[in-house]
């Protein structure tokens, strides 16, 4: 825990002062109990979630960003080869997978609804317009 009048909020906001916030390791924590950090420009990751009543919305954009992952601890095994449960005594510990594997995010802003395309809304501004067909 840092005095936040230490802090350079001015730099911070023009962007010549950098800060890290993390979030203590905890019950809390809304990361859950594990994450599973990967490559990518965005530095999106997949992440546990203390928030399990969250799965049962019909609306689940209530991320930054990261994806939920409905089942941490089996994704944990599945990964690791083993329960993943931490080898150490720190608060927070990384591990990383022996071998390493590609994933892959969609985004999927059409479906189809009763034999026709439907366009859902497009939460993050992604899209272009959706194209438009002639009709017969």
């Amino acid at each position: 825990m840092i005095d936040p009048t230490t802090v350079d909020w001015k730099g911070a906001a023009f962007g010549t002062v950098h800060l890290r916030v993390v979030q203590d390791p905890g019950p809390l924590n809304s990361m859950g109990k594990l994450k599973f950090p990967f490559a990518n420009p965005e530095d999106i990751y997949l992440h546990d979630t203390p928030s399990r009543d969250l799965f049962n919305k019909a609306q689940r954009n209530l991320s930054n960003g990261c994806v939920r992952v409905e089942d941490a601890e089996r994704l944990g095994r599945w990964l690791l080869g083993e329960d993943p449960v931490s080898p150490g005594s720190e608060a927070e510990l990384q591990v990383k997978a022996s071998t390493g594997l590609p994933i892959y995010l969609t985004y999927i802003t059409a479906q189809v609804q009763d034999g026709k395309i439907a366009y859902l809304p497009d939460l993050y501004g992604w899209d272009s317009a959706p194209p438009q067909f002639a009709s017969n």
